[in-house]
């Protein structure tokens, strides 16, 4: 247990202004680690919805390209927290969160209506 405490996080954390940057040159996927409900109130434009709560979380990650920039994110940042931790112990190379989450972010937000 303690070695889960001491090792080295392995993602970024990136601003909300950083991934509205990315996003916007195309450089890399939004990925909204949240329920689907939540997404559907909810969401960055063009983002892709996993939850990381789901039994299948891992299952659903090996459909995804490991080389992908993501940028990760929740309601807060708690959940993609574990989300980004756990992309990377499955072999991500760029994975980055989303500091303070959907509550953080300034621009553009979509609904699924």
């Amino acid at each position: 247990m303690l070695n889960w405490f001491n090792r080295k996080k392995a993602f970024q954390s990136v601003s909300a202004e950083q991934v509205e940057g990315f996003l916007l040159t195309g450089e890399g996927q939004a990925l909204d680690v949240r329920t689907r409900e939540e997404f559907a109130s909810g969401h960055l434009p063009g983002a892709t919805q996993l939850d990381v709560q789901s039994v299948d979380f891992v299952r659903q990650l090996e459909k995804l390209d490991p080389e992908k920039p993501y940028y990760v994110y929740c309601r807060s940042g708690g959940r993609s927290t574990r989300a980004c931790q756990r992309m990377t112990d499955q072999g991500f190379k760029q994975v980055h969160n989303l500091v303070g989450g959907l509550g953080g972010w300034k621009g553009k937000i979509v609904t699924d209506s």
